[in-house]
């Protein structure tokens, strides 16, 4: 009864006469009925009575709050909800599909009568357009093209504070109308030059509408929004690269300000809150990454410069870095965000970051209680005895990606011609922290730089740094298993003589005198380590001629027991204690391990670093073990004389 109204309803729509609301009732009834499908499916009948009430009579009146137009759009998307027959009668009509985006709206966003009206009409017409586009591939690309729609894009899309709903419908329409290829079932037989059309006006919708959000929005204060046109609007890296010509850069920047704001500095913040701010990084990570890859160094440099946030905003990220306060997730994504923005803005990204990097690493070390001067052999439990002070695979994991960035940061500094003396104390600071980590990143790096000619101001640099002198002490005094990684070893081996400092005499007398103890009982596993510190320290600090005596018999005693042990593994296979007592060890030479995978947007991954070759165990191992016992007996016999 209530349908076969709709012819008579028509004399209502004068405006003049009745004002705008006389039908709203009149709707809201019918909308009320519609409980299920045999009701929606009732409407088919009537579909064309419905659009000759609308067209022209609603749609175009200049009137910018119309309520009988936003109850008629309410009920029309109420029976096509789920009830595809009524969304095909609607995209078969061809009056229809001519004129239903013609739809006079207002943007006026001062005015809360129109602003609350928009709130209400926008999301069932928006959505009414997103029903038809997804039945007809060919309504969809009509309407990407529309003016009205570009309109939308420009004065509702970037408002989504104002109109949620509605920015949300719009967002949903994008991903439409911005699929490759078309929208619909109806292109499932189109030629390939058309489906190259339509990948051709996708493209160009993708990018008239980024540009009316890039215009229009505020990243400080519609970050949902910014990550949501990107996520539905940027495809591929042409895409991201239009994203940071038209501003997108600096308002991601925008958005992780104010994100971090929430999420980090106020402490709390909603699961999705969080999420948003993952998004942001990942973005902020994806767009520097295509600026880097895509563009040349000096371009790329003037672009990022050109953002006014960025330097806060890595301040910012640095903040984010808590091991203990933040996720790894967080953590990782934030470091991802530095190393783009340092290996883009090079020297300018280096001098924003480093100085409270620094600083924070200094306060951390004044807070830290002193380390042990000399450690034996066998340290006490908790320590298994078959792996003296072995390191943590989680913790390195955990650890891992900063020093893999601050590894970055020197790495950058020495190519771009810009270290400084805090980011060499920074470099020393982290290899010190990291010294029962094993980590190498810090003694690779350096080494090559004692090995670049040219380059001896930056090795003075680091000989200058006391607290170099701490490090190395670290290692000879504190963790001489690290001396197995042939990076470390080398690295002492060139840097050690060449630092001041005392405590290298008594030292290497007190580790020679348990080595003569123990030579008879010591695990030839455990020894490569300390052979080696002790082959440093005497080369420094020579032993009195009968301790040299002494520590000749104990290397003649090993050196023995290592020929007889590989005489066993060559008749049979390694098997008991000694099979299983071979410590753990880091792997070497790029710092122990790869870095773990960072989530990618699509098709943004990077290249996966190449797995460092572990080290050696076995007959490798003892071989090297072999090696420095005869360095080690070379210097005792030159000390103890020929009479020895």
């Amino acid at each position: 009864m209530l349908l076969g109204k709709l012819k008579a309803a028509r004399k209502y729509t004068d405006i003049a006469v009745h004002g705008t609301m006389k039908l709203t009732a009149y709707f809201g009834v019918m909308s009320y009925c519609v409980v299920s499908r045999v009701e929606k499916l009732m409407f088919g009948q009537y579909f064309n009575d419905l659009w000759d009430l609308y067209h022209p009579a609603i749609s175009e009146p200049s009137v910018a709050v119309h309520p009988n137009k936003q109850a008629l759009l309410t009920f029309w998307h109420a029976v096509c909800v789920d009830c595809a027959e009524n969304v095909q009668l609607a995209v078969a009509n061809p009056r229809l599909t001519k004129h239903i985006a013609f739809n006079y709206i207002l943007a006026d966003h001062e005015d809360g009568e129109v602003v609350a009206y928009n709130r209400a009409m926008l999301p069932p017409y928006y959505a009414l357009l997103r029903l038809c586009c997804r039945r007809s591939g060919a309504f969809a690309r009509s309407l990407a093209q529309h003016q009205n729609i570009h309109w939308a894009f420009r004065n509702i899309a970037p408002h989504a504070h104002l109109y949620p709903g509605a920015a949300e419908e719009l967002l949903r329409l994008a991903r439409i109308l911005a699929a490759r290829g078309g929208a619909s079932s109806g292109n499932s037989n189109s030629s390939n030059s058309s489906g190259e059309a339509d990948g051709r006006e996708a493209a160009a919708f993708r990018r008239s509408t980024l540009s009316a959000y890039l215009q229009g929005l505020n990243g400080r204060t519609c970050w949902t929004t910014l990550i949501s046109a990107f996520c539905t609007l940027v495809e591929n890296e042409d895409d991201r690269l239009y994203v940071v010509y038209n501003g997108g850069l600096q308002m991601t920047f925008e958005a992780l300000h104010s994100l971090h704001a929430v999420v980090v500095e106020g402490g709390s913040g909603s699961h999705g809150v969080r999420e948003e701010l993952l998004a942001a990084l990942r973005w902020a990570r994806a767009l520097c990454r295509t600026l880097r890859t895509r563009r040349d160094a000096k371009e790329a440099r003037a672009l990022l410069l050109a953002c006014k946030d960025w330097p806060e905003c890595a301040r910012r990220l640095l903040t984010m870095l808590n091991l203990h306060a933040r996720p790894k997730q967080l953590r990782d994504l934030a470091l991802g965000v530095l190393r783009e923005l340092v290996m883009i803005g090079g020297g300018a990204a280096l001098g924003a970051l480093v100085p409270l990097a620094a600083g924070v690493h200094a306060t951390a070390r004044g807070a830290a209680r002193p380390r042990p001067r000399v450690r034996a052999l066998h340290p006490a439990p908790p320590h298994p005895p078959h792996a003296p002070h072995a390191p943590h695979p989680p913790l390195q994991a955990v650890y891992r990606p900063y020093h893999n960035f601050i590894d970055t940061c020197c790495r950058v500094a020495w190519r771009q011609r810009c270290m400084s003396e805090q980011l060499v104390l920074l470099s020393a600071l982290c290899a010190l922290e990291a010294v029962p980590l094993r980590f190498n990143y810090f003694a690779t790096f350096w080494l090559e730089v004692a090995n670049s000619p040219g380059d001896s101001k930056l090795e003075e640099m680091l000989l200058e740094c006391s607290v170099v002198a701490e490090y190395v002490d670290a290692v000879l005094f504190d963790e001489r298993e690290s001396l197995e990684d042939p990076a470390i070893h080398d690295f002492l081996r060139h840097y050690y003589p060449k630092l001041g400092g005392g405590g290298a005499g008594t030292a290497a007398a007190a580790l020679a005198e348990e080595l003569c103890s123990s030579a008879a009982r010591t695990q030839l596993t455990t020894l490569l380590g300390p052979v080696r510190a002790l082959t440093i320290l005497v080369a420094r600090a020579r032993l009195p001629p009968a301790a040299a005596c002494s520590l000749l018999r104990a290397v003649a005693a090993l050196q023995q027991r290592l020929q007889l042990r590989n005489e066993e593994e060559n008749s049979e296979p390694e098997t008991g204690a000694e099979a299983a007592s071979e410590p753990v060890r880091c792997h070497t030479p790029d710092g122990s391990e790869p870095d773990e995978p960072l989530d990618e947007l699509g098709g943004d991954d990077e290249e996966p670093e190449a797995p460092p070759p572990p080290l050696p165990r076995g007959p490798e191992y003892r071989e090297l073990l072999s090696q420095a016992l005869q360095a080690l007996a070379t210097l005792a016999q030159q000390i103890a004389g020929p009479e020895s």
